[in-house]
């Protein structure tokens, strides 16, 4: 199954070249995303990494704005770069809304986005990438296209 996410990865590339929005989201819950971009060659981030090292240096008192500028420092170097594990980015104090956050920044960067949670299909094309529990304080619901949205779950 890694030979399936690892043609996604690669398909996902080629899909994102020549569009504005350069962003492509994944599902899958593979845990080594990381070792199948190594096989590719492309740039990997663990988000929820950096941003804890960048929060724990910085106090910034407008959290949305400096993480946003910081998020594009992280992906500016690269052509296309594969972002994963980015819970913090929904944390309700940096008061982001993170896939509209990575739909920008894909205008400028080709973005892959490893999602690990779930999904609704719309019946106006649409897909609703659903973060968290109805409850939870960090629930937020965002669509995004046919043509951003990798259509399987991808399994190890």
């Amino acid at each position: 199954m890694n030979d399936e996410l690892l043609e996604a990865i690669q398909q996902s590339v080629n899909d994102i070249q020549d569009n504005y929005y350069k962003l492509k989201v994944i599902k899958t819950k593979s845990a080594n995303v990381n070792e199948l971009c190594k096989k590719l060659r492309l740039p990997y981030i663990n988000v929820n990494l950096q941003l804890s090292l960048f929060l724990m240096k910085n106090q910034p008192k407008n959290n949305p704005l400096t993480v946003q500028q910081w998020i594009n420092n992280l992906c500016k170097n690269y052509q296309v770069v594969v972002l994963d594990y980015f819970e913090l980015l929904y944390k309700p104090s940096l008061k982001l809304q993170p896939i509209s956050l990575m739909r920008n920044l894909s205008k400028y960067n080709g973005i892959i986005l490893v999602w690990r949670y779930d999904v609704h299909r719309c019946s106006n094309g649409k897909i609703s990438l659903i973060y968290a529990n109805p409850n939870h304080s960090e629930y937020q619901i965002d669509d995004v296209t046919m043509e951003e949205y990798m259509g399987e779950d991808y399994e190890i």
